[in-house]
């Protein structure tokens, strides 16, 4: 199985958006660098917490809504901007880690065991970066200008 690099994959998905044409525009990019220190940031502990979470989900078989707190907005917020980066891994970690946190507080449709299990896959794995292959775009390191760059980009 041949595996493809983060600039293919990046090159399939700029195909992809012109053959979508004007009906879709995509967010605006984000820094790799900045992707992954929310991950290094919010990761253990919003882990933690959906653990716990999936272990209600597990223990009960039905969902049940959390109290939205500033911390849990501040990681839903990061994670989905985080989301936006180049690097499909991260990428799809951070979005996973949102879509889950979100659900928490907005209750779930579906299974909750499956949930609960698709949680858990997605908090086992540490996501390890390629530095060589992650991409700075224009993340100068200003951690919280930069998330309110991007979250301003997002909402327009």
């Amino acid at each position: 199985m041949a595996f493809r690099t983060d600039a293919q994959l990046t090159e399939e998905l700029t195909a992809l958006d012109a053959l979508l044409g004007d009906e879709y525009e995509p967010p605006p990019p984000t820094s790799d660098y900045f992707a992954y220190e929310v991950y290094e940031r919010y990761a253990s502990e919003a882990n933690q917490f959906l653990l716990g979470y999936a272990n209600i989900l597990v223990k009960t078989g039905r969902y049940f809504d959390v109290e939205e707190t500033h911390k849990l907005r501040e990681w839903i917020d990061a994670f989905e901007v985080a989301g936006n980066c180049n690097d499909v891994l991260l990428g799809c970690t951070c979005v996973m880690t949102a879509y889950y946190l979100k659900e928490a507080i907005q209750g779930g449709t579906g299974s909750a065991i499956a949930s609960a299990a698709t949680i858990l896959s997605i908090v086992k794995e540490t996501y390890r970066p390629h530095e060589n292959e992650m991409e700075r775009l224009d993340y100068d390191g200003n951690y919280d200008a930069y998330l309110t760059q991007k979250m301003e980009e997002y909402k327009k």
